[in-house]
């Protein structure tokens, strides 16, 4: 399991009150970091950081990867060490922008990720990751939001969301822990959004603790053990065959049909 990702949202700037300005233009500093640089952030994320890029299946090491509200970079960092040249990402926070920039990466645009993607081309790229953004739409910017990455994906493409989940067993401390949050999603309500916009083969999965080391493997059987107590009440309630996921957040990926 993990908390929620250390990455700033982004609106449409026409969707932006005062207040949201306020909250994003400093993001890193007052929400995203926890009192910890960019070096522990990376450091600390690199396992699922590579578990994320292995559920897109990148098809090639030059595939077109657009990430959007991508914080200060951390995945775009990780994808450049996994080999990915052609990635480029687009933030609101001018912070973040910032700190992307002093880590190398020049490819970060500094803009709302609705206006952002609007300039891309129809069916020019061949993956879209939005982690830890969707939650900060309005309904209709997160409607226009999708509807446009169907749009830029090429056939075949693949968008993949890392977003707070509301059947989590703690829901609320992802959902109520940033100011900027609209909303948390379950895998009926993450897909209704993506195939009302012609995406397919969705599939979604929780943040279950990767194992890397001693700690980590402790940590995956206390959640293995406790996951199965709580999905038992589950399906005492709903009956069985009834799918739960409850890590706080947890990941979809989704496809655009070849034709």
């Amino acid at each position: 399991m993990r908390g929620e990702e250390l990455r700033s949202s982004v609106l449409g700037s026409e969707m932006m009150s005062k207040t949201d300005s306020v909250l994003y233009n400093q993001y890193f500093t007052n929400q995203s970091s926890h009192g910890r640089k960019p070096a522990e952030l990376i450091s600390s994320a690199r396992w699922f950081d590579g578990e994320i890029i292995r559920r897109a299946r990148i098809s090639s090491p030059d595939a077109a990867i657009v990430d959007l509200g991508c914080g200060f970079g951390r995945l775009l960092l990780a994808l450049k060490r996994a080999g990915y040249s052609n990635i480029r990402g687009v933030d609101l926070s001018p912070e973040q922008v910032g700190i992307a920039a002093s880590l190398g990466l020049d490819n970060v645009a500094c803009d709302d990720v609705i206006s952002y993607t609007r300039q891309l081309a129809s069916a020019s790229v061949d993956v879209v990751f939005a982690l830890d953004l969707l939650e900060h739409l309005p309904k209709d910017a997160l409607l226009e939001l999708v509807g446009e990455v169907y749009r830029v994906l090429k056939p075949g493409g693949r968008f993949v969301v890392h977003v707070p989940n509301g059947e989590a067993i703690f829901s609320g401390r992802v959902l109520y822990g940033d100011l900027t949050h609209h909303r948390a999603f379950t895998q009926m309500s993450i897909r209704q959004l993506l195939s009302m916009h012609g995406l397919s083969d969705i599939a979604c999965f929780e943040d279950r603790p990767i194992i890397h080391g001693p700690a980590s493997l402790v940590r995956s059987v206390a959640w293995c053990f406790i996951r199965a107590c709580f999905a038992f009440i589950h399906a005492v309630e709903s009956g069985p065959g009834s799918r739960i996921l409850l890590s706080q957040n947890f990941l979809a990926t989704a496809s655009k049909k070849v034709v």
